[in-house]
């Protein structure tokens, strides 16, 4: 559980530090996913440095449109042939 609620309480601090809360409906829903997704790419990049890390879950609850471009942009495209 250590990894996963270092890795949300990061998110959840970073998102709340950088997305300004007085912005317009949409303008604050486009920021937070943003953020969002460049948060998870940041993440996988650290994983990918760490030993023994073999892969990665991404989960994007209600949300599963955001997964390719994550993937894509965090550079897991194409997939290693084992």
């Amino acid at each position: 559980t250590g990894p996963f609620c270092m890795c949300f309480m990061k998110m959840a601090t970073k998102c709340l530090s950088t997305i300004p809360m007085a912005a317009a409906e949409p303008a604050v829903r486009d920021a937070w996913r943003a953020e969002g997704q460049d948060i998870c790419i940041e993440q996988i990049a650290g994983l990918r440095q760490m030993k023994g890390v073999s892969g990665v879950r991404i989960m994007a609850i209600e949300w599963e449109a955001a997964i390719r471009p994550i993937v894509e942009r965090a550079g897991l495209l194409p997939r290693p042939i084992v």
